[in-house]
């Protein structure tokens, strides 16, 4: 049998993301929320695309390095994504009025692309610094990883792929999907951190 990953959901009223272990992803409809424990429409988190690709990359033992390249640059793609996610919400609490928010967003992440420039804009928000809040959720390690990860991306993509064997890097299977459960752990980790501390529940 194959692996899969745990299954993610995000509440509709409190913006709560929690691993509910006892539910099939193709039952899911109005549940009790494990945080708010109000009855609410529970959506898969980051999205059904999203975690049907990662239970992909994460059930394959394929070894070669053609299934490597793939595997980082959606993993790099997807946690550049649930950063960008993660920024909008902290930046959603300051913008008034809401109907021009989503356009003051989309224009400031064009000049934010990439993990890097991400980081800086999330670390000059106000709500604390990026590697703090790792600390405080207990994945600093991923800081770290990540950053590997994405300058292995990097070089890939401009055409140096035979970086993926250096030993400074050691990229392998096992490495790649430690990560994709690391990067679902963090990013839902962070979302419920900020709410639970900074950020409004019921501003959304």
């Amino acid at each position: 049998m194959k692996q899969k990953l745990k299954i993610y959901l995000q509440c509709r009223k409190c913006h709560e993301i929690m691993v509910y272990p006892h539910i099939n992803e193709r039952s899911i409809k109005r549940e009790r929320c494990l945080n708010c424990n109000k009855f609410s429409t529970l959506i898969i988190w980051p999205s059904k695309e999203i975690i049907d690709i990662l239970n992909y990359l994460y059930s394959s033992n394929q070894s070669l390095n053609q299934f490597k390249y793939i595997s980082i640059t959606f993993l790099c793609s997807v946690s550049e994504a649930l950063l960008e996610n993660l920024l909008s919400l902290m930046i959603w609490q300051g913008l008034a009025p809401k109907h021009k928010a989503f356009n003051i967003i989309d224009s400031l992440f064009d000049g934010y692309q990439g993990r890097n420039k991400l980081l800086s804009l999330y670390n000059k928000l106000g709500y604390g610094k990026f590697k703090e809040h790792l600390k405080i959720i207990s994945r600093e390690k991923y800081f770290d990883d990540w950053r590997k990860l994405v300058e292995v991306r990097n070089k890939i993509v401009h055409g140096k792929l035979y970086i993926i064997d250096y030993p400074k890097y050691n990229i392998n299977v096992r490495f790649i999907k430690r990560l994709i459960v690391e990067t679902l752990e963090v990013f839902s980790g962070l979302n419920n951190y900020l709410l639970s501390k900074h950020l409004d529940r019921n501003i959304f």
